[in-house]
C-alpha cells in the first residue's frame, strides 16, 4: 500500500531498534510537531479508553477484594472450572538506599543508567 507523499511527510518513522533509535531515545524527539486537526478523534478515543481503563480497574480491584475476602485464610479456592489462587509470595530485593549509604563507591560502580520515552496525552 502507497502513502499520499504528504501524508508520509507527517508520519513519524517507527522505531525499530539500533544505534539511529537509540540517538532519538538519549537526544528526544523534535519537540513542537503540531499535527492536523483531523487527528482530534483518535486523541479523544484515547483519552476515552484511558478513562475506562481506570473505571475497569476499579471494578477489576472491588471483584479481586470481595475474592480474597472469600479465601480468608485459604490459599486457593474453586469455583466452577476457575481455580482462584492467593499465595505468598516471598522474594529478595537489594536494599539500594542502604547499599548507598553504606558503600557508596560500590553503589556508584555499579550504578547504570537507563532511558525511555514516555507517553501521556494531556
Amino acid at each position: 500500500m502507497q502513502l499520499n507523499p504528504i501524508l508520509r511527510k507527517r508520519m513519524p518513522r517507527p522505531l525499530m531498534g539500533g544505534q539511529a533509535d537509540d540517538s532519538i531515545m538519549q537526544n528526544g524527539h523534535e519537540e513542537g510537531l503540531a499535527l492536523d486537526e483531523s487527528y482530534l478523534p483518535l486523541v479523544f478515543k484515547y483519552e476515552y479508553y484511558q478513562q475506562k481503563e481506570i473505571e475497569m480497574a476499579e471494578y477489576k480491584e472491588t471483584a479481586a477484594n470481595r475474592l480474597k475476602e472469600l479465601l480468608g485464610d485459604h490459599e486457593t479456592a474453586t469455583v466452577g472450572a476457575h481455580t482462584i489462587n492467593w499465595r505468598t509470595v516471598v522474594s529478595e530485593r537489594l536494599d539500594i538506599q542502604r547499599l548507598q549509604e553504606e558503600r557508596p563507591e560500590t553503589y556508584r560502580k555499579y550504578l547504570g543508567q537507563s532511558s525511555y520515552r514516555r507517553f501521556t496525552v494531556n
